[in-house]
């Protein structure tokens, strides 16, 4: 398509577009943006049977797109057309991974929960049991070998202030830790992997976000849709 009769400022977005164009061809440099997916955006990021499919189906709905994405710039004619159909299919991708990502959170608020409930039952005898730790030659020894054995008193001390039962802040999460594996082992195993679901929707929307805003931006500052734009200008002002 050609400008007829074209203004001075017409010929030099045209100069400037041929200037562009040659630049690129000595440099060798790709005329085309691109998507590059994060490691967790593809399918089988989770085996199956880790419990969490619908975070895996998201993740690979991501790398789907970009893929799709990556193969249709290198071949589309029309940059602007593509952006258009770029925007809004990122726009349903990202919807998808928050939405896996809010179940996720609502999946770990539970196991969270079933963790407290199989830790922090109350006994007769709390207050003589944290005294008892707390005045023992090494209370976070005793502590732990309580959990150890299976006692079930060991409760009295996860459910108070550390400083009562005589520990630390670091020897308190150590023993709560320890006690979620031996007491709750399904609820700790199904948390640590959806928290690890949680860290990759979250690289992942983060990165589609960034590239997403970097491909379009691209788009839009490319000579092909710079001259789209100067055509349609000029056929709207005709």
């Amino acid at each position: 398509m050609s400008i007829q009769n074209p203004t001075p400022a017409d010929r030099a977005v045209a100069e400037q577009v041929a200037f562009n164009r040659r630049v690129r061809q000595d440099q060798h440099t790709p005329a085309r943006p691109s998507f590059r997916p994060p490691s967790t955006a593809r399918r089988g990021y989770f085996p199956d049977g880790s419990g969490v499919p619908m975070a895996d189906d998201a993740l690979g709905s991501a790398g789907d797109f970009m893929s799709r994405s990556n193969e249709a710039l290198s071949t589309v004619k029309d940059l602007a057309k593509a952006g258009e159909t770029i925007r809004r299919e990122s726009t349903a991708t990202l919807n998808k991974l928050k939405k896996a990502r809010e179940t996720v959170d609502q999946r770990i608020a539970h196991f969270v929960s079933q963790q407290h409930d199989a830790t922090t039952a109350r006994t007769e005898f709390d207050a003589e049991i944290r005294n008892h730790v707390k005045n023992s030659p090494k209370p976070a020894d005793t502590a732990r070998k309580m959990l150890r054995d299976g006692d079930f008193s060991v409760m009295a001390i996860l459910r108070a202030p550390p400083s009562i039962s005589g520990l630390t802040a670091e020897q308190h999460d150590l023993l709560k830790r320890e006690a979620h594996l031996q007491f709750a082992p399904e609820a700790t195993t199904a948390r640590t992997v959806h928290e690890k679901a949680r860290a990759a929707l979250d690289l992942t929307i983060s990165e589609l976000q960034a590239q997403t805003k970097k491909v379009l931006d691209s788009i839009h500052d490319s000579d092909d849709a710079r001259l789209s734009r100067l055509f349609a200008k000029r056929e709207d002002a005709e």
